[in-house]
């Protein structure tokens, strides 16, 4: 007999050395599914020894909690249980903690609560039922014995029992009170006949000793939050103030007021400013009047020589400090007031000294100017240097009208015998006065260097310096220039400036020019070609009027109409005809309106490709003209005996850093301080007989700046002195040959080679610093590819390492690297500090991108399943790695870069074809069938797609473009126009075909895509038609109603697409129908009696996520379709069919859960960037696309429509990832949020690793001629194509998720 139970409840005999053993499982079923699924359950034991619960009856009871599942149910279960620590495992290892915790040497009866099904799993789970197990016990058949009339559930049993419980349906929790509620039973039915026996009385009283042991009280998250907080604000300064006495308190207030003190009086001035003064509102008054005396001499110096500044060794304005106390004292209240007065006091001080340090900062900055009276070399000048007589050299000129034709190439300016194209023989007044009148003016090539954006340009043009490529960027956001240069110069001595056209200048320089007469204009609406030219030709003209002389000394007028036509229409078109002649015609009206002491320049800032573009660093983009003409003959080509301008632009080229110094020597001003180019010969060799000292004069001031500026600039850098050794060796050769001539006073042959030499030194130390220039912080470069190499890692292992709870791994995942990342960006702050070379802001970003990886990396041993390594488990697995790296490692080879376009329609065909391979070994012919139609439609659209493309310039002549009507143009053909109509006739129709395949066309889907899409293309088709009759003048209409027509179109559909579509996509219901059919009794003939049940057919179950999902990415699709041209719109519509096609294949082959899905799309979107009108350089963006919703400049709706432009294949495949895991998924298919992560991830993934291998390459080959027109702008493409693809993947692809989930489940419930 045990525990007073009769032998039948456990066997046939009596049993001694027993181990009682409660087992409890929750969800049973779950434990019977497929192990690797791993799904949610619990497994409790308990164990009760009867040898030691008399010795020991506290511990009586040892209780083991073992959970599987997903984290977030492991982690609910972990706090449930009251008696441990809960241990997480896999269900496959269930059979073997059991067996961990059992003694096959003793005596074991297993006990459960309804213990049926529990046993059934043991037997599942092949547990040794028989073997040391000598019985089996069921709570509810004791419980039913012994207090008959009582509900059998455990919760009944132990009210019953008057027992403490908690935490129940755990399976520990359980499993202990199973045992408990056992003993009571026990207690409860023990024979008073036995109990008197003083033995059976000891083992009676230490069973209810166990059964009275208290029940550990469950604390949640918020008890143990509240607990820490309690502590930390016990530890807190605050809290341990309020435990201080009064004496404690005004020690360390008079502590505080000391360091402060002691603090401010650190601040020291230099001891040249020093006084002694009795009291200190004496003091501060003589501070007062040493700033103000500072400031006057300030006013008086127009350059410094000289700065010093020495910080004072005491107090110079409030006098020498207080006395510093080290022993701790007592302050009264009085001697607070002091303190406060002395700190006030101290302030007063501090800003003083603040502007007065100010001041003479301002002061230094002059100082770095060029000045007036100090020319850098001594060309034996007669008479000092003046600014009415010419500072470093005589001027030649008083005023200047500099007019700046945007996008002026070198050969819109040279006739030709035959009218080849529209910009041939429009601007003819430049070649035509050059020819015939060498000595009044001149023509030359005028070569930019790259970014040829307009405002690095005008850097240039005013500075003198070189641009670097990432400066481009500028070009959307300049800022004004605060280093010295021409513009600066002539505002320093009084000049009156003023500017007519582009903004871009008053960015550069902000309040130079005279408010009255300065007039600017919008330089970035490209669709309006005449405003800008005909407010600059209408102020200038007046101007030039003799009775407004005196209101200007320098115009700087700028016209965009000739940039704005190439950028619309391209250069070969009847618009930049007519811009041209319009410019022709403003240049012959402003040359008769000067006197002869005004000089005219016309130029251009940078060229134009083939269609119209600029940006980079082809020859058409960077061969401009410059144009000089005087009334007065003083120009002159005897230096090289040739009279004619050049032919073409590689003839006798000039650099526009050549400017700087010609313009300001001709005006009589210095040359700006850090000005690399040289004077160009024809403006100062004089006609007839060439003046070779003059030319060698201003050879010489100009080099003697550059050499100046070189010394520097080798200080400041600290270069060493072998950099510049060879340049200097010719600028003392040079120095040499004038110090002879001026001796020998000879003019020509000695004069010619000083000239000469000091070309040469100019063209040599250029060269030094262009190489200078190009230098590559590799340390940096090293820590950035790092960052980018361990945050592809994480993205990697998130996608394709993690176990099927991904999506509930995040909560652990962010949580740490919300710890890790503040520490660390800590610690980089304190590296910054400690390091100042590399920068606060550089170290607060590296802190913050390695916490965030520290964080991820510390959490993987968090979370419960860990990852695995990410190695392919098939087939289509490894076709996807080598596509990825096939493409990686091409961006090594310029010419792969190039031909990148059909690189990757190789890649998509190859995909194609295996496609086809694989789909004829599937065994159900229908997926057979389906799946070679399919993979064939994907290869065919394919090559339709390929013929829609646009050369770049390396392509040449191997590559036709057909993206717009002509090579040499930026319009469409006619032809293209009627490609929006035939898609919203096409498209509509066969996405309903692919619906209709799962029924799935139905509710929503008929109105959205029946109808709103295929209006939405039509009238895309009718902005576009409206938009060729505007650029082609086809309709005798208005043009301003013509284009508030077409604005109104397009903001129409847009507002579609973006409003209503949202709106209709979060509110509508599932594409489904739902048809109720009564089941019927026909033994009647011809009466049908209908009776329950019926039959009830849902129409597009099978599909119904992909369905509904698909309204968001054809809303995208309509507002994408309209932002591109007729061509790109079309190969979109091609798109979104090979889109489809894709989504079949996947699903005929069983292929969602494979990484070849968000690849190939990946690839798809790379394609279609390149067949909607887009190459990886500056000149193909499409500014143009701005305007098609818009009249005007508006932030930040502008850039974005110009970023939906350039992005819009990769943004529509982005939008289209989760297609690939919802197409043909039923609404209770469980783990799908995980399966969109994960290719929403794989399709991130391939991004990250296109951007780390062109930033490798780029930086590898960081010395490469191709850098800076290959390598550099597919690096900055791919950089922008990973950011658009994680802002839209992110926020539009998965937050519309979430919408379609909900949708879904509000009819059919969670899965």
């Amino acid at each position: 007999m045990c525990f007073g139970f009769i032998p039948a409840f456990i066997g046939s005999k009596n049993i001694n050395d027993v181990v009682f053993i409660a087992i409890d499982f929750e969800y049973l079923e779950n434990v019977k599914q497929d192990p690797s699924q791993n799904l949610d359950t619990q497994v409790g034991v308990a164990i009760l020894d009867t040898q030691n619960f008399v010795s020991s009856p506290r511990n009586a009871i040892c209780t083991f909690n073992f959970v599987i599942g997903s984290p977030s149910y492991c982690a609910k279960n972990t706090r449930k249980f009251l008696f441990g620590k809960t241990v997480t495992i896999h269900r496959k290892d269930i059979s073997q903690k059991l067996e961990a915790l059992i003694s096959r040497t003793r005596n074991n009866i297993l006990v459960g609560q309804d213990f049926i099904n529990d046993l059934r799993i043991l037997q599942f789970l092949q547990f040794n039922l028989y073997s040391s197990i000598v019985g089996i016990l069921d709570l509810q058949k004791v419980a039913a014995e012994i207090m008959p009339g009582v509900p059998l559930k455990l919760y009944n049993i132990l009210e019953e029992l008057s027992c403490p419980y908690g935490g129940l349906h755990n399976a520990g929790n359980d499993a202990y009170f199973t045992l408990r509620a056992l003993l009571l039973l026990a207690i409860k039915s023990y024979p008073s006949s036995i109990a008197a026996n003083n033995d059976h009385q000891s083992k009676l009283t230490a069973l209810e000793a166990v059964t009275q042991v208290p029940i550990p009280a469950r604390r949640n998250r918020h008890d143990k939050n509240r607990e820490k907080k309690l502590k930390r604000m016990q530890k807190s300064k605050k809290y341990q103030a309020r435990l201080r006495d009064i004496e404690t308190v005004e020690r360390i207030r008079a502590e505080r007021v000391e360091r402060k003190i002691e603090k401010e009086n650190d601040l020291k001035f230099g001891s040249w400013l020093s006084t002694t003064t009795p009291n200190k509102a004496a003091e501060i008054e003589d501070g007062v009047q040493l700033f103000v005396g500072l400031e006057r001499l300030v006013n008086k110096l127009a350059r410094f020589k000289w700065l010093v500044i020495v910080l004072m060794e005491e107090d110079a304005f409030c006098g020498p400090s207080t006395d510093k106390n080290t022993e701790a004292r007592v302050v009264s209240q009085s001697t607070v007031a002091k303190a406060e007065n002395t700190i006030i006091k101290n302030n007063r001080r501090k800003e003083l000294r603040f502007k007065a340090l100010h001041l003479l900062l301002i002061a230094f900055f002059l100082w770095l100017l060029s000045e007036c009276q100090s020319p850098p070399f001594d060309i034996n000048r007669q008479n000092p240097g003046s600014a009415d007589a010419g500072c470093w050299f005589p001027k030649t000129f008083d005023k200047a009208v500099i007019l700046i034709i945007d996008a002026l190439r070198y050969d819109f300016t040279i006739p030709v015998n035959s009218e080849v194209h529209h910009f041939h023989n429009a601007l003819k007044v430049l070649h035509d006065t050059a020819q015939q009148y060498p000595e009044n003016a001149f023509l030359l090539p005028f070569i930019a260097d790259p970014p040829t954006t307009t405002l690095l340009r005008l850097k240039g043009l005013t500075t003198g310096t070189l641009p670097t490529f990432i400066d481009a960027g500028s070009n959307f956001a300049g800022t004004a220039i605060e280093e010295d240069n021409l513009v600066a110069q002539l505002r320093s001595v009084g000049k009156m400036l003023v500017h007519l056209g582009d903004d871009t200048w008053h960015q550069l320089f902000p309040d130079y020019f005279e408010p009255n007469l300065t007039h600017a204009y919008d330089s970035f609406n490209v669709w309006d070609l005449h405003t800008v030219d005909n407010g600059v030709t209408g102020h200038l003209l007046p101007l030039l009027e003799p009775q407004n002389a005196g209101k200007w000394d320098v115009i700087f007028g700028h016209f965009l109409g000739v940039d704005h036509a190439g950028h619309r229409y391209g250069p070969d078109h009847q618009a930049t005809n007519e811009k041209l002649k319009q410019m022709d015609n403003v240049i012959r009206q402003v040359m008769t309106s000067l006197d002869d002491e005004t000089l005219l320049v016309v130029m251009g800032d940078h060229g134009m490709d083939t269609k119209g573009d600029h940006g980079g660093e082809s020859d058409d983009e960077v061969e401009s003209a410059l144009w000089m003409y005087s009334k007065k003959p003083v120009f002159g080509h005897g230096h090289n005996g040739i009279m004619e301008p050049p032919s073409t632009a590689r003839d006798r080229p000039v650099g526009q850093i050549d400017l700087v110094p010609t313009l300001a020597l001709l005006l009589g001003m210095p040359i700006p301080f850090n000005s690399l180019g040289s004077p160009i010969a024809e403006a100062f060799i004089t006609p007839k007989q060439p003046d070779w000292q003059r030319l060698a004069s201003v050879n010489a001031l100009a080099a003697a700046q550059i050499q100046r500026y070189q010394r520097e600039y080798s200080k400041a850098r600290g270069l060493d002195n072998n950099v510049f050794a060879d340049s200097l060796e010719r600028w003392e050769v040079a120095q040499d040959l004038w110090r002879s001539a001026l001796q020998l006073k000879k003019e020509s042959r000695s004069y010619k080679s000083v000239y000469t030499t000091f070309s040469d030194y100019q063209r040599e130390t250029l060269q030094i610093c262009r190489s200078l220039w190009a230098r590559f912080d590799i340390l940096s470069m090293i820590y950035g590819i790092i960052l980018q190499t361990g945050s592809l890692l994480v993205i990697l292992i998130y996608a394709r390492a993690s176990t099927p709870y991904r999506v509930e791994d995040v909560p652990v995942l962010l949580r740490h690297i919300l710890i890790t990342t503040p520490f660390c960006v800590i610690l980089a702050l304190g590296l910054g500090v400690a390091f100042p070379s590399i920068g606060m802001l550089n170290s607060g970003l590296l802190g913050f991108a390695a916490g965030g990886l520290l964080g991820f990396a510390s959490a993987l041993r968090k979370v419960p399943y860990g990852y695995s390594i990410p190695l392919p488990n098939s087939f289509w697995g490894w076709i996807s790695i080598v596509f990825t790296l096939l493409q990686a490692i091409g961006f090594a080879s310029n010419s792969y870069t190039i031909w990148e376009d059909e690189i990757l329609m190789f890649l998509l065909s190859t995909f194609a074809c295996l496609v086809i391979s694989a789909t004829i070994r599937q065994s159900s012919s229908t997926d057979r069938v389906l799946g070679l139609i399919q993979a064939s439609i994907f290869f065919v659209l394919t090559r339709v797609a390929s013929l829609s493309r646009l050369c770049r310039e390396e392509q040449m002549p191997y590559c036709k473009s057909t993206y717009y009507s002509s090579a040499t143009s930026s319009t469409s053909a006619s032809w293209q126009l009627l490609i929006p109509f035939a898609s919203s006739m096409v498209l509509p129709s066969l996405i309903k075909s692919y619906f209709r395949g799962t029924r799935s066309y139905e509710g929503s889907a008929v109105i959205w895509i029946g109808v709103v899409l295929r209006l939405g293309l039509l009238a895309c088709g009718v902005f576009w038609s409206l938009d060729a009759a505007d650029d082609n003048d086809w309709l005798s209409v208005n043009k301003d109603i013509l284009r508030t027509l077409k604005t109104t179109i397009a903001q129409l559909i847009l507002g579609t697409a973006f409003v209503a579509g949202t709106t209709y996509y979060v509110l509508a219901k599932p594409c489904i129908s739902i048809e109720v059919l009564p089941t019927t009794d026909e033994s009647d003939a011809g009466n049908i009696t209908p009776y329950k049940p019926k039959s009830v057919t849902v129409f597009g179950y099978s599909n119904m996520h992909g369905s509904r999902y698909f309204l968001i990415v054809g809303n995208w699709l309509l507002a994408i379709v309209l932002l591109q041209k007729p061509m790109g719109g079309g190969t979109i519509v091609i798109l979104a069919l090979q889109l489809f096609a894709l989504l079949e294949v996947i699903d005929s082959n069983d292929l969602s859960q494979s990484a070849i899905g968000p690849v190939v799309l990946a690839l798809l979107g790379s394609f279609y960037f390149f067949k909607t009108g887009h190459q990886a350089t500056l000149a193909s963006i499409q500014w143009e696309s701005a305007f098609i919703p818009l009249k005007a400049i508006h932030y930040p709706w502008s850039p974005m429509l110009v970023f939906l432009n350039t992005y819009g294949a990769q943004i529509f495949t982005t939008i289209a990832v989760p297609l690939l895991v919802l197409w043909k998924k039923p609404p209770q298919k469980k783990g799908l949020l995980g399966d969109v992560a994960m290719a929403m991830a794989t399709y991130i993934l391939y991004f990250a690793v296109i951007n780390l291998a062109t930033t490798m390459w780029a930086g590898w080959l960081r010395r490469h001629l191709m850098l800076y027109r290959i390598f550099s702008p597919r690096y900055l493409t791919g950089m922008a194509m990973l950011l658009v693809v994680d802002i839209v993947g992110i926020v539009v692809a998965l937050g519309s998720v979430r919408w379609n989930f909900l949708s879904v489940s509000e009819v059919f419930g969670w899965a």
